[in-house]
């Protein structure tokens, strides 16, 4: 039977590449009261934050969907978003990224220490992160925040004209580059009020340890998570696993390279419901992993995935930065507010590693001040006209003075 190559609509094994160890400092540690929980670092409010954000976004098809997500630059790009926030918009922020007592800027050096913790260029394995801004040039950006973007995050800060269809274009040639061509667009086109595009990119290549023999790779069917089944070819590699099993859940990490980057695959029970942000940290927490002998056999993988994250951010608590309410007064005078936070994946996984890519956008747009609503009431002398809209000929015009009697006939 031919091999399809796997772009199927469920995964039945949760799957996370685990780029997210990595720690970074966050705020310096205060001596509390004993009952105060320290302040996360930049990896672990990235990771809770996106295991919030991947249960919230499984929740809407019972768990039956592929998603395949990047924490890291979900939250690098909301964490740029927030520098330019003030008052209840911050603390939207704060609470949806799960930042508890650190603050929003502090969170910004956390972000600066996490990339650099992140970044890898070698043989084996190759992280990238870049994150850039793209201004429109008639709207006067606070100098501070645009410092803090490219001290903080190395953000490349550029002026655009948004009118211009060509924005859209340069935005996109900018992401292919980032992800090596993974990612060709994040965008078709721009509303003509957007006013500024956040972006953060992250490639990952890294090869296995130990590769999959491609002469094990066979045709083997896998059960989709929407019903029926699709023939894949699967993988299969016999050797010593650090591996773990819990009430029905497998789990198994295979590294990458000479280590420090790793692929973790969890396989619950298939009855199993989708899971909640607690059951995927437990999922794929190192924690509990013993060296044993075993088999494990997996897809290659080709998947893609595209979303707005809107609906599921403002579900987080977010909502207010998507709304007339918004205030991002750190940014600029301009009344402005979140427009999208639009999110692309790709991945790809075969007997010798994998490769991956992540963007995320975050547009924000003038708010369109409505005027107040008017009421007009005739209850005095008035004029009025009737024309013809096609030559503006007036053909008949008053004024009223009595809406039931008028002058009497002169005939």
């Amino acid at each position: 039977m031919k091999t399809r190559r796997l772009t199927f609509p469920a995964l039945g094994a949760a799957l996370a590449v685990a780029v997210l160890t990595a720690g970074a400092p966050g705020a310096p540690a205060q001596q509390p009261q004993a009952a105060a929980e320290p302040a996360p670092t930049a990896a672990e409010a990235a990771n809770r934050f996106g295991y919030v954000l991947l249960a919230e976004l499984l929740g809407r098809d019972g768990g039956a969907g592929t998603v395949v997500i990047s924490p890291y630059s979900l939250a690098a790009a909301l964490t740029m978003a927030a520098q330019g926030a003030e008052g209840d918009t911050r603390a939207a922020f704060s609470e949806a990224l799960g930042l508890g007592d650190l603050p929003v800027g502090e969170a910004a050096a956390g972000q600066a220490a996490l990339a650099e913790a992140l970044a890898r260029d070698g043989e084996d394995i190759v992280l990238a992160i870049a994150n850039a801004l793209w201004g429109d040039a008639g709207i006067d950006w606070r100098a501070g925040f645009l410092e803090t973007l490219r001290a903080r995050f190395g953000a490349e800060v550029r002026t655009v004209d948004f009118a211009d269809p060509a924005a859209a274009g340069a935005i996109n040639a900018w992401v292919e580059e980032q992800t090596r061509g993974m990612i060709p667009t994040l965008v078709d086109s721009l509303p003509p009020d957007t006013a500024m595009v956040l972006a953060n990119a992250v490639y990952f290549r890294g090869l296995w340890q130990t590769p999959f023999d491609p002469e094990r790779t066979e045709d083997a069917p896998f059960a989709l998570g929407g019903g029926g089944s699709a023939e894949v070819a699967m993988m299969a590699r016999t050797d010593r696993f650090r591996y773990r099993a819990s009430g029905g859940t497998q789990a198994v990490i295979l590294p990458y390279g000479e280590g420090g980057m790793e692929l973790v695959l969890v396989l619950p029970p298939a009855d199993a419901p989708a899971p909640d942000a607690d059951t995927l940290a437990g999922w794929f927490a190192p924690e509990g992993f013993g060296m044993r002998d075993g088999t494990v056999r997996l897809p290659r993988l080709d998947l893609t995935y595209e979303s707005s994250m809107i609906d599921a951010l403002g579900a987080l608590g977010l909502g207010v930065a998507f709304s007339g309410a918004a205030d991002f007064s750190r940014m600029a005078d301009a009344p402005l507010f979140i427009g999208d936070v639009l999110h692309k994946t790709a991945l790809t996984l075969d007997e010798e590693g994998t490769e991956a890519a992540a963007v995320t956008g975050v547009t924000v747009r003038v708010t369109s001040l409505a005027p107040e609503p008017f009421t007009l009431t005739l209850d005095r002398p008035f004029y009025l006209a009737i024309r013809d809209t096609a030559t503006g000929a007036v053909l008949f015009a008053g004024h009223v003075a009595d809406p039931g009697t008028g002058q009497p006939s002169t005939r």
